[in-house]
């Protein structure tokens, strides 16, 4: 269900599911028949969403929230039970000149299992650049960007000991787009992750070319 009002007020949508499902084979039934397996189980999901421009000097602003819960309850294995939630909120500004900004904050939360439950917590924030250059070599367009994100990601377990890392992800490129060739982009990506006293960096060089045929 979704609501856009008029501009001065913010848009919201909400959203449920609700997933059954039951195939009546029993713990006798799986003792008599190995390959016979027991599907018993609910996953419900509930959602909410949320957007609204403002404008701020000659700065085009959207502000986003978006809220996300999902539950899975199982009967006929209760290690296959989960939860999942997750909040996350976005600001995207375009400038009076051809740059957009991008800011998100997110926090995760899921946990697994019953007896053996592991939980796992996961903040993020990640800001991104986009500047675009228009008419280059005559219609083509040329689009630089640079893209920072930083998570930190805390899991428990029942039986091993907690963990607890940091991943930061630093990405610069440029995407150009032609009519006549099609789309080139060149990325670069270096990932560096810290758990305890181990330190790995990842660095990563990405060439896609694209072209409708």
């Amino acid at each position: 269900m979704s609501y856009f009002p008029f501009k001065q007020f913010p848009s919201v949508t909400l959203g449920y599911e609700q997933y059954n499902r039951d195939n009546s084979v029993s713990a006798q039934d799986t003792s008599l028949y190995s390959y016979l397996y027991i599907e018993d189980n609910v996953t419900k999901r509930v959602s909410l969403a949320s957007s609204y421009d403002i404008n701020v000097l000659k700065m085009k602003n959207t502000l986003t929230a978006n809220i996300s819960h999902y539950n899975r309850q199982d009967t006929g294995n209760k290690e296959s039970e989960s939860r999942y939630s997750t909040v996350t909120l976005g600001l995207r500004t375009k400038y009076s000149f051809p740059l957009t900004c991008r800011l998100s904050y997110s926090l995760i939360g899921s946990a697994y299992g019953d007896t053996s439950r592991t939980t796992t917590d996961i903040s993020r924030f990640n800001v991104r650049f986009d500047y675009r250059i228009d008419k280059v070599f005559g219609k083509d367009a040329l689009r630089p960007f640079i893209n920072l994100s930083f998570q930190n990601i805390d899991t428990e377990f029942v039986y091993t000991d907690n963990t607890s890392t940091i991943r930061n992800n630093y990405s610069l490129g440029l995407v150009y787009r032609s009519s006549a060739i099609g789309l080139f982009t060149l990325r670069y990506d270096q990932i560096s992750y810290t758990t305890g006293d181990e330190k790995i960096n990842d660095h990563v060089l990405n060439v896609r070319y694209e072209k409708a045929l």
